[in-house]
């Protein structure tokens, strides 16, 4: 049985590292990239990486135009849900473009992607369906990056409800749904170039792509909806995030983020 898994803002980062782990474990793997250079250059970094070249294919798509996805066919056992566009700004000092833009990469084209692919997925009474959630509660930081934090707050609500429909319609669909979060900073572009604590601060994507791989092999613990924290999570299966640590000054995201404000 081939399986087939789409990763979406997969060039660099956290999505090249979760379509990494998808490679190793057997799939065949599809991400997303904004530009074609981003798509190349990706491309050969697996190259260099692993010797499973043949299996992951990289797709140019701008996600704000969420309607226009270039798929051949939506035959996908596994989607992650990992894009997102980051802003500081607060509501007065958004124009209307990025503000629109925000709304159709965070909120509308995993709402849009998950309509294209949940028949396959439920014909085949089998799947995952992944979301990279930030505002899993709502809290201090939810209330102050506005209006980032709304549009993903949406995206938050989306996976609830739609987990909540696959329980209530379809309990045997053997179809998972949950989000994937970290109380850690991690260090990708949107805290480099906002200049969002340091690298000390901060772990490597790996531990994301690792609570993903844990997520996949242990779909007992995947209650629909539910967030992991894999802080928590690693350390409930008895894996030390500490070692995902760049330095030895690591600290909360929320505490990091607030600070930089």
């Amino acid at each position: 049985m081939i399986r087939r898994a789409l990763v979406t803002g997969g060039t660099r980062g956290i999505g090249f590292e979760i379509s990494q782990t998808l490679l190793h474990k057997g799939y065949e793997v599809f991400f997303t990239g904004r530009t074609q250079e981003s798509v190349k250059m990706a491309l050969e970094e697996h190259k260099i990486r692993t010797s499973l070249q043949d299996k992951i294919h990289g797709i140019v798509w701008d996600m704000s135009k969420y309607t226009q996805v270039p798929l051949p066919e939506c035959r996908f056992d596994t989607i992650i849900h990992n894009a997102g566009m980051l802003s500081r700004d607060n509501l007065l000092n958004m124009n209307e473009s990025k503000f629109l833009k925000m709304i159709a990469i965070n909120t509308m084209s995993p709402i849009y992607l998950t309509k294209m692919c949940l028949p396959y997925m439920m014909q085949q009474n089998r799947g995952n369906i992944f979301f990279f959630c930030p505002p899993y509660r709502i809290d201090k930081k939810t209330r102050t990056l506005t209006p980032y934090m709304q549009t993903k707050l949406a995206q938050t609500t989306f996976m609830y409800s739609l987990a909540d429909m696959l329980t209530k319609s379809r309990p045997q669909s053997g179809i998972v749904v949950s989000g994937f979060w970290t109380d850690y900073p991690i260090w990708t572009d949107a805290l480099k170039y906002r200049q969002i604590g340091q690298k000390e601060n901060c772990m490597s994507p790996s531990i994301i792509s690792a609570t993903v791989e844990q997520m996949l092999e242990d779909k007992p613990a995947n209650i629909h909806g539910n967030v992991m924290i894999d802080h928590d999570y690693l350390k409930s299966k008895k894996i030390d995030p500490n070692r995902w640590a760049y330095g030895t000054q690591t600290q909360k995201l929320d505490d990091l983020f607030l600070r930089s404000l």
